[in-house]
C-alpha cells in the first residue's frame, strides 16, 4: 500500500475507479491450532487499518497485503493460513474480485462451499420482508448452511465541511454461522450508487478499536458477527444526528449577505440535502424491520435465546431513534417552508424596489422632458417652409430654449423631492405618530 494511497482520503469513486477495483476486500482474523491468532487483511480492509490506527505496527507484503500477529508467544505459523482452529472472515464483494475472493475462502472451507457461499451472496435479491423466507444454500460436504442477511447504511461524516456532497449508500451483508467460525459477506454495491463512494469508507464496518489487532478475542463468535452490522447502522445512524445538526443552520445562513438569486441557489441546496437525509432515514427504518423480522424468525438466531433478546432490543431501539428522527425532519421542514416564503418576500421586494425605482426615473424624466418636448413640437411647426439661413438661427435658439426648460425641470424636480423628505422625517417625528406611540406604549408597559 502506498504512502499516496494512504493519504489520499479525498478520492472517490469518479475520480479514482481504480483504487476501488484495485483487489479483493477481506479482514481474516484466524486462531492457530496452538492458541495463537493472526489478523490478515487486503483491499479497502487494509486501507481502513491504516486510516484508523496509523501507528499500529503491521507488515505489508509484496501484493499489498497487511499481516498482524495478535500474539507473539506462541507464535503463529510461518504458514499464513496453516493449521487454522477457529476463524472469523468479512469479505467485501465487487465486480473485479469474485474469482480472488473464493480463492481466499477456499483456505477456511472447501472449495464447493466457498463457491457456493460467494456466488449466492453475488446473486443474492434481499428485502425485509415477512414474506421471504431465510436463504439457505447448498455448500456442498458442508450440507445446508443458514444464512441472516442484515442490511446497514454508511453516511461518512463531513466534520462540518458543508462543501462536501452528503453521502449516503447501504449494503446487504450475508453471514454463515459454521462450527470452526463466521462469514460475513458484504454484497456487490449496486452501480447506482458507486457515485456515492469516498476514501476510506466502503459501506463495511470501519470502527474496531486497536485492541482487536492487540489482544485476543473470541474468534468466530456468531453473535459479534451478526451485531457487527447492527453496530454500523447505529453509528451511522448517530452521524445523521451530526448532519441533521449541522444542516439545521443551513436556512438560518440562507440570507447572510445574499441577493435573493444567491438565496434561491442556497435554497435549493438545503432543500437537496435535507432530501438526502429523509432517504437514509427511510432505508433505516428498513434495517431495522428487517433486523426485527430476522430475530423473530431465523432458527440461526433462535438457538441463542440471549442473542435474541440483544437483537430484539437493538432493533427497538432503532424504530425510536428513527422515529424521533422523522420528528425531526418534519421541523426541518417546518424551517424550510418558512426559508422558502422569506426568499419570495426577498424577491417580492427586490422586484418592487426596482419597479418603484424605475417609475420614479419615469416620472422624473417627464417632468424633465415635458417642457423641452412642448417646445420643440411648437417650433417644429414654425420652421416648415422658411429659408435654410433662418431655419439655423431658429435651431439654435429652440436648442438654448430646450436646455433652459431642462434646468428649470430638474430645479423643479429637486425642490419637490427635498420638500417630500421633510414633510416624511416631520411626520415620523411629530408627536402622535405611530413610532412614537409605539414607543410611550412600550415605556408605560414597562
Amino acid at each position: 500500500m502506498s504512502s499516496s494511497t494512504r493519504t489520499s482520503f479525498t478520492a472517490t469513486y469518479a475520480t479514482d475507479p481504480d483504487l476501488w477495483d484495485a483487489d479483493p476486500s477481506f479482514l481474516a482474523k484466524l486462531e492457530h491450532s496452538n492458541g495463537s491468532q493472526r489478523i490478515i487483511a487486503s483491499g479497502w480492509h487494509a486501507r481502513q487499518i491504516a486510516f484508523e490506527h496509523p501507528a499500529l505496527d503491521v507488515t505489508e507484503t509484496p501484493d499489498g497485503t497487511l499481516l498482524k500477529d495478535v500474539t507473539s508467544r506462541p507464535a503463529p505459523p510461518d504458514d499464513l493460513w496453516a493449521d487454522v482452529s477457529r476463524f472469523e472472515i468479512e469479505i467485501s464483494l465487487d465486480r473485479r474480485h469474485v474469482a480472488q475472493c473464493i480463492d481466499v475462502l477456499v483456505h477456511l472451507v472447501p472449495a464447493d462451499a466457498a463457491e457456493a457461499m460467494i456466488r449466492s451472496t453475488v446473486n443474492m435479491r434481499p428485502r425485509p420482508s415477512a414474506n421471504r423466507t431465510h436463504e439457505t444454500v447448498a455448500a456442498g460436504e458442508l450440507g445446508a448452511l443458514e444464512s441472516v442477511d442484515l442490511l446497514s447504511q454508511n453516511m461518512p461524516a463531513r466534520a462540518g465541511k458543508m462543501d462536501e456532497p452528503l453521502r449516503h449508500l447501504h449494503r446487504w451483508c450475508r453471514i454463515f454461522a459454521l462450527p470452526n467460525g463466521t462469514v460475513s459477506i458484504y454484497k456487490q454495491i449496486d452501480e447506482r450508487f458507486l457515485h456515492q463512494l469516498r476514501w476510506p469508507h466502503n459501506g463495511i464496518w470501519l470502527n474496531r478499536g486497536a485492541d482487536y489487532f492487540l489482544t485476543g478475542t473470541d474468534v468466530g463468535d456468531p453473535r459479534e458477527a451478526l451485531l457487527i452490522p447492527v453496530r454500523y447502522e447505529e453509528y451511522n445512524l448517530e452521524n445523521w444526528r451530526i448532519e441533521y445538526e449541522f444542516w439545521e443552520n443551513r436556512p438560518f445562513q440562507i440570507f447572510a449577505h445574499a441577493s435573493s438569486k444567491v438565496a434561491a441557489d442556497r435554497l435549493a441546496e438545503a432543500q437537496s440535502e435535507l432530501s438526502v437525509l429523509s432517504e437514509y432515514l427511510t432505508t433505516a427504518f428498513l434495517a431495522a424491520r428487517n433486523l426485527e423480522y430476522r430475530t423473530r424468525t431465523s432458527t440461526l438466531i433462535g438457538r441463542d435465546p440471549e442473542l435474541r433478546g440483544l437483537l430484539e432490543d437493538r432493533a427497538a431501539a432503532l424504530f425510536e431513534r428513527v422515529e424521533a428522527y422523522r420528528e425531526l425532519l418534519v421541523r426541518g421542514s417546518g424551517v424550510l417552508a418558512d426559508a422558502a416564503q422569506s426568499v419570495q418576500a426577498i424577491a417580492h421586494q427586490e422586484d418592487s424596489a426596482a419597479s418603484r425605482f424605475m417609475n420614479a426615473m419615469l416620472a422624473y424624466a417627464s417632468a424633465i422632458f415635458l417642457l423641452p418636448t412642448l417646445i420643440i413640437s411648437f417650433y417644429s411647426m414654425s420652421i416648415i417652409g422658411q429659408p435654410d439661413s433662418d431655419v439655423s438661427t431658429t435651431v439654435a435658439f429652440v436648442f438654448i430654449l430646450c436646455l433652459g426648460s431642462v434646468a428649470l425641470g430638474l430645479i423643479f424636480v429637486t425642490g419637490v423631492t427635498a420638500v417630500l423628505r421633510r414633510r416624511a422625517r416631520s411626520r415620523a417625528g411629530r408627536p402622535g405618530s405611530s413610532n412614537d406611540h409605539r414607543s410611550r406604549r412600550r415605556g408605560g408597559e414597562r
